[in-house]
């Protein structure tokens, strides 16, 4: 998790034909969101080749069942760091196989708290995703009461929605755009306050 910290953005890839573009990115985080097995395996190569690292959407993977045992099955057919999922056994047979696990939470109405905190509580994920990524309130409510560092996803299309959501407690954001995969470091300051190092995203 330490470049997700670092670098604060990561590049989600929903179309194949962005990947050119997230290797020619200072993005070292890639999120494939969906796709088939056998341009998964293609495209996480190429990204790893050239020193990316590369979590799968487990969910949306074409052509496998969303349980355990399809993550163990895909995990026998290629490498890969991590994977996202909003699915708890998931998560638990990603930790097994040495993934880095992201659990995928949905923030709908105001009872989505305390069933993130719940299953965040059993599941034991390494990082949260909150979708859609605009939820500034939810992620202060939540920071508080789970361990695990957060993401947000979803619905972030500009640059002065990155840097509304990096001025809360969160660890990083994903993005589809490509013009917002550019690494947006923090430091703390002597008043202990995050600050981002330069002003502009590009």
């Amino acid at each position: 998790m330490d470049t997700i910290r670092r670098e604060r953005v990561i590049a989600a890839i929903a179309d194949l034909q962005h990947v050119v573009t997230a290797l020619e990115s200072d993005i070292h985080t890639v999120f494939l969101l969906h796709d088939n097995v056998r341009e998964l395996e293609q495209a996480v190569g190429v990204l790893r080749g050239n020193g990316k690292r590369v979590f799968i959407h487990f969910d949306m993977v074409e052509g496998l069942a969303p349980n355990p045992a399809g993550l163990e099955h895909l995990r026998s057919l290629f490498s890969f760091d991590g994977v996202i999922t909003t699915k708890g056994g998931v998560i638990r047979k990603g930790k097994k196989l040495g993934l880095v696990t992201i659990q995928r939470i949905f923030m709908i109405d105001s009872r989505s708290i305390d069933t993130a905190v719940s299953a965040v509580g059993k599941y034991e994920p390494d990082a949260v995703e909150i979708m859609p990524g605009l939820l500034a309130k939810a992620v202060h409510h939540l920071h508080g009461l789970i361990r695990p560092p957060l993401i947000t996803g979803g619905m972030i299309s500009t640059r002065e929605e990155v840097e509304m959501m990096l001025a809360t407690p969160v660890a990083a954001i994903s993005a589809s755009v490509t013009g917002l995969w550019v690494p947006v470091p923090f430091c703390l300051d002597s008043a202990h306050h995050v600050t981002r190092e330069g002003a502009e995203l590009s």
